[in-house]
């Protein structure tokens, strides 16, 4: 690898001299920082020269101001406030109390807004009860009805009928029927055929009714009929315990021990469980079984704890890129630092 050379260079700003691996233009953070200032204010008078003020003449006091806002009225904030519009004296509708507003406003308060509406919602009630059924002659079956409103039919049948019939074909069985509306089949049945397929009737596994299947893999007639097949419910058969041999009563089918006891000793044996292998512990010597594959080094938490408190020894080894030497407690590690990793992962594993 080659070695990095330092250079010397000048600061843009202060001016002074310092040495570096990168190509830098400035010596520490503060003069970066007034560079970025630099460049916003000059971002900002560019801005401004760009843009070409307006005369303007204030509405309140009547000054000429320039500004690159269009819609700008006022030179000040002061103008903005004293040329609000003036409060006029109004009278309540309700209560006849004098008060100012800027707004169209016709009550004083909430309160007398809310009498308001209360008493217009009762005269509407009064109109209504005020006014006289009209006696009216509906224009299909000819009978007489009293109404409040201008109506033409007598109920929603006629109403239906005053519609145009239409002669259609079903798309299923073929036969004709008469609608008002767009439909296609003459009955549910046709319409059930299509959009959901019929099964045959079949037999409950448990009870041996017959009934109707909407689902293909259905087999029971309701959850009870399930659940009792299942879990077989009231009839309890005899079993053998795998692990110590003895007969024992159950209603389930997986079940394999008769107690809790039996299931712990059947599993941390190796009579029947394979691939498990005697290892030694690297704190205290005992022997303890393990799986294959794992890399296990200590019997129990207390002996890992206690192994890495200690003190490892650290090895010295060579980095696979620039051939520094460094020492670490890894195993593993085979760079000195991450720019060498980076290298490494770059050249696509082929070394220069």
């Amino acid at each position: 690898m080659k070695e990095k050379i330092k250079q010397k260079l000048v600061c843009k700003i202060c001016g002074k001299e310092f040495e570096t691996i990168r190509n830098k233009k400035y010596c520490s953070k503060e003069c970066t920082y007034t560079q970025i200032k630099l460049l916003n204010a000059s971002y900002v008078l560019k801005r401004k020269t760009a843009i070409k003020p307006i005369i303007k003449v204030c509405e309140c006091c009547g000054k000429e101001f320039e500004t690159t806002i269009r819609n700008k009225k006022y030179c000040n904030p002061k103008c903005c406030k004293h040329n609000k519009k003036p409060n006029a004296i109004r009278i309540c509708k309700i209560c006849g109390k004098e008060f100012e507003t800027n707004r169209k406003k016709k009550y004083c308060s909430k309160e007398c807004a809310y009498t308001q509406i209360k008493i217009l919602s009762a005269d509407y009630m009064k109109r209504k009860a005020t006014l006289k059924p009209i006696i009216l002659v509906c224009k299909i079956c000819g009978k007489e009805f009293e109404t409040i409103r201008k109506k033409k039919y007598c109920s929603e049948q006629c109403y239906g009928k005053n519609k145009p019939i239409i002669v259609k074909k079903c798309n299923v069985c073929g036969k004709e029927f008469e609608t008002i509306r767009k439909k296609k089949y003459c009955s549910k049945k046709c319409s059930t055929i299509v959009y959901k397929k019929i099964y045959p009737n079949r037999f409950c596994k448990h009870c041996g009714k017959e009934f109707k299947v909407s689902i293909v893999n259905k087999k029971y007639c309701s959850h009870e009929c399930c659940y009792i097949h299942i879990h077989n419910i009231g009839k309890n058969t005899i079993k053998i315990c795998d692990n110590c041999g003895k007969e024992f009563e159950t209603h389930k089918n997986r079940k394999r021990f008769c107690c809790i006891k039996c299931g712990q000793e059947y599993h941390t044996s190796l009579k029947l469980i394979p691939n498990k292998i005697h290892i030694i512990c690297e704190y205290c010597g005992k022997v303890f079984i393990s799986e294959q594959g794992t890399r296990r080094k200590y019997c129990s938490k207390e002996c890992s704890i206690k192994s890495g408190n200690m003190a490892r020894p650290r090895k010295i080894r060579t980095c696979e890129v620039c051939g520094v030497m460094f020492a670490s407690r890894n195993e593993y590690k085979r760079y000195c630092c991450t720019n060498c990793h980076k290298t490494f992962l770059k050249l696509g594993n082929v070394l220069v």
